[in-house]
């Protein structure tokens, strides 16, 4: 049995980008993912500026914006009766006017989930503190004295199994 302070479970934006922040912090972390990769549907596409700020501090936001539309095609909200209707309404929305950059020098980012995610996981991997594990799945996890024990399925072609891995950093804290 392994054991790793953090566990995180999800490969999307939110378990990359955590992991992300905690191998830069120096915690060891586990990321596991049920799904072979990442997402491979466009799903999310609005980045917000606070998120962005989050990705110029990892070293990330070059690489996102280069994925996204650039700025000329992400000013206007549309509104209409369906996909080819009628217009209803048509407006800039606040975070994309000037009077957003009194806030934060960083701007929000239009990029698809699945063109982020990508980035995110490739950029995770490249800190060797956070280890990334798709293709594998929590199906069980007991809390003991000195921590969580979890219950992980490895599915795939090459290998499969059940593994076991303590999370808790080494007695520093009790769950």
């Amino acid at each position: 049995m392994k054991a790793v302070p953090v566990l995180i479970v999800g490969g999307g934006p939110v378990g990359l980008t955590a992991s992300i922040l905690l191998s830069q912090a120096g915690v060891h972390s586990l990321l596991v993912e049920r799904h072979s990769g990442t997402s491979v549907h466009p799903k999310a596409r609005a980045i917000n500026a606070r998120t962005m700020e989050i990705y110029r501090q990892c070293g990330v936001e070059a690489a996102v914006r280069a994925a996204g539309l650039p700025p000329l095609y992400t000013g206007l909200v549309v509104w209409a009766r369906s996909l080819a209707g009628e217009e209803i309404e048509r407006r800039v929305p606040w975070r994309a006017g000037p009077q957003a950059a009194a806030v934060s020098p960083v701007r929000n980012c239009h990029c698809a989930q699945d063109d982020l995610e990508p980035i995110l996981r490739a950029f995770a991997e490249q800190h060797a503190a956070g280890e990334l594990s798709f293709s594998m799945e929590v199906v069980a996890f007991e809390q003991d004295e000195e921590g969580v024990v979890a219950t992980l399925l490895k599915s795939c072609k090459r290998r499969q199994g059940t593994y076991t891995r303590r999370v808790h950093d080494r007695g520093r804290w009790r769950a």
